[in-house]
């Protein structure tokens, strides 16, 4: 039979000899042949030499021979600064040198910059220059994008509602708030108009009468009607639908896929009190589904009775929070949230 390994390593050693006696390596922040020593002089910020106890390695965010000095709070935080000197390697955007403690010019693309404070990724929308000191509209009004070629200033973009006709920016047609040509609008400055110069209205039965650049209700349309523009009409039984055999909601009186079946009547309905009972919470009712649908356990309404005193009632039975209710049906079908009057099903 070979060798049992029965013995175990010392407290906060990571690995050690077969004897259990030397430890190879040490948990962070203890030292010493069998790890028994804390490295207090790390501050809990750096682990330590297993041999000495020596701060060799400090935590990102601390530097110094016991690491207990702080990097600047602009260096970059997914780096450590110098562990001797406490220089950033790299600094957050907007600051540039050794410590992070200069700004860039915030004409700088990103808000990164070099130690010379050129900007790294180029200027920002709107500026030029070696150091993006200059504004793209001193020399080209409107313009919002430009570059230095040859020694001359070539826009390439102009800024919203003007669009770019060979060096120089023209202004977009009326209700355009950004266009291509003087006779392309890219987008409105409205949204209940349309059209290649934003001239014609949006169909009234668009929700909220808004809609894209093309005309089509992008937000959906108002009920009784369907299609990408909403000129088509819902069944007449169907207060919304998705198109003319499918509907997402019923009129009053029907159900069914296509809304086409007449709701059935509810038997032993107290009408008298019918109006005192209202439906405080709903999860899983739709007026598409049928009849009987299974609801959540804590379904419950109140019902006050004449002394004045509340009770609880799930689906006409009284409510009692430890007693799995089996018969659980909801009618009529009620969205979340909306409070109707409640009609329990006698069964």
């Amino acid at each position: 039979m070979g060798d049992v390994c029965s013995k175990t390593c010392p407290d906060h050693c990571g690995d050690c000899d077969q004897d259990g006696y030397i430890c190879k390596t040490c948990e962070n922040g203890w030292f010493g042949i069998k790890c028994e020593t804390n490295c207090g002089r790390c501050g809990g910020n750096g682990s330590c030499d297993i041999t000495t106890g020596d701060c060799h390695l400090c935590y990102v965010g601390y530097f110094g021979n016991s690491c207990k000095k702080k990097c600047n709070e602009f260096c970059d935080s997914s780096k450590p600064c110098n562990k001797i000197t406490g220089k950033c390697h790299d600094c957050k955007p907007g600051q540039y040198g050794e410590y992070c403690t200069k700004f860039c010019s915030r004409t700088c693309r990103n808000l990164k910059c070099f130690s010379n404070q050129t900007c790294v990724d180029g200027c920002a929308d709107g500026f030029f220059g070696s150091y993006c000191e200059s504004p793209c509209s001193a020399a080209v009004p409107s313009c919002n994008q430009c570059e230095l070629v040859n020694n001359v200033l070539v826009c390439q973009r102009c800024a919203d509602p003007f669009y770019l006709k060979g060096s120089t920016c023209i202004e977009c047609p009326d209700y355009c708030s950004s266009c291509s040509s003087n006779l392309k609008c890219l987008e409105c400055n409205t949204k209940r108009f349309y059209g290649d110069t934003c001239n014609l209205i949006c169909n009234k039965d668009c929700l909220n009468r808004t809609c894209d650049i093309s005309g089509q209700c992008v937000h959906g349309c108002d009920d009784g009607k369907y299609g990408s523009t909403c000129d088509k009409d819902c069944p007449s039984s169907c207060r919304t639908c998705h198109n003319s055999s499918v509907c997402l909601e019923c009129k009053d009186g029907y159900i069914g896929k296509s809304c086409t079946k007449h709701r059935p009547a509810v038997n032993n309905v107290d009408k008298k009190n019918q109006n005192k009972r209202t439906l405080y919470s709903m999860h899983h009712c739709t007026e598409t589904t049928s009849l009987l649908i299974a609801c959540p356990l804590k379904l419950s309404t109140q019902s006050q009775s004449s002394s004045g005193s509340q009770t609880n009632i799930t689906n006409g039975y009284p409510y009692n929070p430890r007693q799995t209710i089996r018969r659980q049906f909801c009618y009529p079908y009620l969205k979340a949230s909306v409070q109707r009057p409640l009609m329990f099903l006698s069964l």
